[in-house]
């Protein structure tokens, strides 16, 4: 870890220290707000470190471009707190311990834009304040002032930490505590200190460098463990057919057939949506057996799903494993960026396809409810996944391909688990 260039960076790193008594009665989380960059940086990363003396702490960067936080992370470019919540990327594998400090872990913000009112607006926040306090830990978040829900973030998490005494909230913002500069110490700067608008932060570049093996959080389980792990989807446990399972690699050549197999489906349920489809998804490999593309979903998978579809010149089918459902073709580029760095692809392997339709599973969901329901069909043998539509309701989805006749494979499972093989265009994007 590189130390806080400057002074500055050291007398506000102080300031953030002195404001843990004036926390101590929250638990959960704690959100640090303030004006100047560094400065509020500097004032949360003091905070972290006195709150760690006696707890687990995470401290998440909600900043995006400050060096102080930079500095905690062992790779700046690894995925972080974005890509979390755009690509389903799990917090267990974005969070990293503070290297010389046993208590103190970061979640860095990620090369994607972090401070926008989809990421603070998230109901998550909420979840993972209950979580850490059910374990005795606690979450600091911070963020500048002039992020577009910064402090309804704030609100909801039952107040904030303000960086200086020119930061004022509203009138439903708590204020816990200020961090202050004391009397003669020195004013100056931070380095690269000066307020500056936030910049529009590049997407996952889609360079195939690997992460080294990712330092994890510790689980719930264990005395003192922070509470970033998130609920596993599990497949139901296939029979043993490992004598007939072969994995292709992802660039495998799709032949197509036009003879579906299986009774006919009908034509999509919803064609008027064919142009705003969730279509573009990322393939991972392909299996030749419902049951072997099953175990690869075994992972923790963003909208995993299978893609059926006919290979080689046997036209045989095989089942594709793919993740992500994107309205374009950048944000799946995006993903599979971030896969290859998470060692989920290998190097140079996978591939964005157009997949437009699924089979619809459940409508109208609540979201509170979606995963534990989107689990049960899973357990019953579907590659279930929920998607969030325009009016806040889940829709659960099974399978994902490009042409009626691909989604045939699939039915025995459908009819299998008492579900309808109704097609449609998926529609919504991943919670």
């Amino acid at each position: 870890m590189t130390a806080p260039p400057g002074g500055g960076a050291a007398a506000w790193e102080q300031a953030g220290a002195r404001c843990a008594a004036g926390v101590e009665a929250t638990a959960g989380a704690v959100v640090v707000l303030g004006h100047d960059r560094d400065a509020t940086a500097a004032a949360a990363l003091g905070l972290a470190r006195a709150l760690g003396a006696h707890q687990r702490v995470a401290l998440a960067d909600l900043l995006g471009d400050a060096p102080q936080l930079q500095s905690l992370t062992n790779d700046p470019e690894a995925p972080g707190i974005s890509d979390s919540f755009v690509h389903g990327v799990s917090l267990n594998e974005v969070a990293q311990p503070v290297v010389g400090e046993a208590q103190l872990f970061v979640l860095p913000a990620g090369l994607g834009e972090v401070a926008t009112p989809h990421i603070l607006g998230s109901k998550r926040w909420e979840r993972l304040a209950r979580g850490f306090r059910e374990v005795g830990a606690r979450l600091v978040l911070v963020v500048r002032t002039d992020a577009v829900g910064a402090e309804s973030l704030a609100q909801r998490l039952g107040g904030a930490v303000v960086v200086g005494p020119d930061v004022v909230l509203g009138p439903d913002v708590p204020t816990l505590a200020v961090a202050m500069l004391e009397p003669g110490a020195s004013p100056a700067p931070i380095p690269g200190g000066t307020p500056t608008p936030e910049a529009s932060a590049p997407i996952w570049s889609p360079r195939a460098r690997l992460l080294p093996d990712p330092r994890r959080l510790a689980l719930l389980t264990g005395t003192g463990a922070i509470a970033i792990a998130l609920a596993a989807v599990f497949w139901r446990e296939p029979g043993n057919d490992s004598d007939a399972l072969t994995i292709a690699p992802a660039d495998t050549e799709d032949v197509a057939t036009s003879a579906p197999v299986g009774a006919a489906l009908a034509p999509p349920a919803n064609p008027e949506d064919s142009t705003r489809a969730s279509r573009f998804a990322v393939e991972l490999v392909a299996a030749n057996t419902l049951e072997g593309a099953r175990l690869v979903l075994r992972q923790s998978l963003p909208s995993g799903t299978v893609a059926p579809a006919m290979f080689g010149t046997s036209r045989a089918p095989w089942f594709r494993v793919v993740a992500g459902a994107y309205g374009t073709r950048r944000e799946a580029d995006s993903l599979l960026a971030v896969l290859v760095r998470l060692r989920r692809v290998a190097d140079g392997a996978g591939r964005v396809l157009e997949l437009p339709l699924a089979f619809v599973v459940q409508e109208g969901v609540p979201r509170d409810s979606a995963s534990a329901i989107t689990n049960q069909w899973v357990q019953q043998g579907l590659p279930a996944y929920s998607l969030v539509q325009d009016d806040g309701r889940v829709t659960i989805f099974a399978g994902a391909f490009e042409r009626l006749e691909q989604g045939a494979p699939l039915v025995a499972a459908l009819v299998a688990a008492g579900v309808a093989p109704v097609t449609a265009y998926r529609l919504g994007r991943m919670f």
